[in-house]
């Protein structure tokens, strides 16, 4: 973690350096501190339950900075818990860092990012408050880029990033450091309504522990793409792409590479509706995707569907997704909905999906073909917003041709499906209360192994702001699996009271 503040502090150096002007500076200091009781810590099956309280304290702190030439974020909290079953502390940290600047004038930029978040060790089991389940995952990038636009909106771009990712657990399979290069030139407005775009990419990750039987541990994978698109009025807008692709893993024993292909149509038949759908096929085989909006005054509906094939640690390393994550999760209206901060991060995820975007923290670290289909309804008036998600998601590694070396026969964590909805609303009852309801469940699948869990959960909140600098919370929350085996069943009945110190 030192040499990740190390990095980041560097990188605002040069920023200031170069911009010669002050930055607009921003900051809030926070102080949750919060007291609960659960029925079952331990989420265990029937006698064998044990109750438990605790009290928790999380201070944190938000930094952000706007210059000419310079941005820069970093949300920091930490959080210390003691527990009635437990004589020691538990804590944890929670890490959000972006740093983005243009060291010399359309030319050479630096991008920055880092973040501490926390993730089931293993998709299918629960995790409690009590923490079992859980493990920490630390991921950073540093990328330096030549980018230059040209007068004529033409663009050319050549960047090298260093990322890597770590985490704590027993499970450290997807742990290493890795190299990616893009470059890519655009004509921009050169040839009138025709764009045309050509863009390459090689990445190379590097486990740091051996993976299945294979003698080295990395994988790399190669891509170079045309692709073009025609403007044919503002209402339609259709698009192609052909390319070559290639995967060589040393920790699989299958190396596919094939030319691909997509073609597909932007149509926007107004204001308030748009839709994206394309076609293709690539070696995993067909690929099709769509992605519908529609926005009215009081009422959104989206529906997507996306297909890809991914690796577990992307989403993590992603400037991208990050930003878009922790912009979505620091919404004023869904926190009011959503006050919980880990059923708000979930709703998130779901909400990213339709972008192609979700957090995954399912399956060994392996490419794997992830099929997703999610629809969000959303409804607010002066006083009240809800919204309904229901998803569906199958990630299979075995689809995309790459097994393991060293063999997996029991195929644990390479297919895991997904389905479940949930339904969130929040109601301003007065000018300092507010209160939010949720209500959902889930299914989760792993064929090979025959596991299978059903999950329901409820909550019921009140919210109340008792001056300028506090709020506070009371919550109660009811979590209910039933498994394929009676062993892992379990209910529990929790109540969280939080007051949030604000400066």
């Amino acid at each position: 973690m030192n040499m990740l503040v190390r990095l980041l502090w560097v990188g605002c150096g040069v920023g200031v350096s170069t911009s010669g002007l002050a930055a607009e500076w921003s900051s809030v200091f926070t102080v949750p501190v919060s007291v609960g009781y659960t029925d079952n810590a331990n989420l265990a099956a029937g006698d064998k339950k044990q109750d438990e309280s605790f009290w928790r304290i999380a201070p944190g702190f938000g930094l952000s900075a706007k210059a000419p030439h310079w941005n820069a974020s970093v949300g920091y909290a930490y959080s210390l818990e003691q527990r009635s079953g437990d004589a020691s502390h538990h804590d944890n940290q929670h890490l959000s860092a972006q740093f983005d600047s243009e060291v010399a004038s359309n030319l050479l930029f630096l991008d920055a990012n880092a973040t501490i978040s926390q993730q089931r060790e293993n998709v299918l089991d629960a995790a409690g408050f009590s923490g079992q389940n859980l493990r920490d995952v630390y991921s950073w990038t540093v990328r330096p880029a030549l980018r230059h636009q040209f007068a004529n909106a033409s663009r050319a771009e050549v960047a090298v990033a260093e990322y890597g990712v770590s985490s704590s657990g027993s499970n450290h399979a997807g742990d290493g450091m890795g190299e990616r290069v893009n470059a890519g030139i655009s004509s921009g407005g050169m040839l009138d309504a025709l764009r045309l775009d050509l863009s390459g990419n090689d990445d190379r990750f590097r486990y740091d522990q051996p993976v299945a039987a294979a003698a080295a541990n990395e994988t790399h994978s190669q891509s170079a793409a045309l692709s073009a698109t025609l403007t044919v009025s503002p209402r339609v807008t259709p698009y192609a792409s052909y390319g070559y692709e290639r995967y060589y893993d040393t920790v699989a024993s299958a190396r596919p590479s094939q030319t691909y292909w997509r073609a597909g149509t932007m149509w926007v038949p107004s204001a308030r509706t748009n839709l994206d759908a394309n076609y293709g096929k690539r070696f995993s085989g067909e690929t099709w995707a769509f992605n519908f909006r529609h926005n009215m005054r009081r009422f959104n509906w989206s529906l997507a569907y996306v297909q890809d094939v991914r690796t577990g640690r992307q989403d993590f390393v992603n400037p991208e997704s990050l930003a878009i994550f922790n912009s979505l999760n620091d919404n004023t209206s869904l926190k009011a909905a959503v006050p919980d901060a880990a059923a708000r991060a979930a709703l998130v995820g779901l909400l990213m999906q339709s972008q192609g975007l979700a957090p995954i923290t399912v399956l060994a670290d392996r490419r794997y073909l992830d099929r997703s289909l999610t629809s969000n309804l959303a409804y607010s008036t002066a006083k009240s917003n809800s919204s309904l998600t229901v998803y569906w998601r199958d990630s299979d590694a075995n689809k995309v041709s790459l097994p393991w070396g060293g063999g997996n026969p029991a195929g644990a964590g390479e297919h895991i499906g997904q389905k479940g909805a949930g339904l969130n609303w929040g109601y301003r009852l007065g000018v300092n209360t507010s209160l939010s309801a949720g209500l959902g469940g889930n299914i989760e699948q792993e064929p090979a192994s025959g596991v299978e869990n059903r999950n329901t959960y409820g909550r019921l909140g009140l919210s109340y702001v008792l001056g300028r600098h506090v709020s506070g919370t009371a919550e109660f929350r009811r979590n209910d699996r039933r498994a394929d085996d009676s062993s892992r069943d379990y209910t529990e009945n929790s109540i969280l009271l939080s007051l949030v110190g604000t400066f």
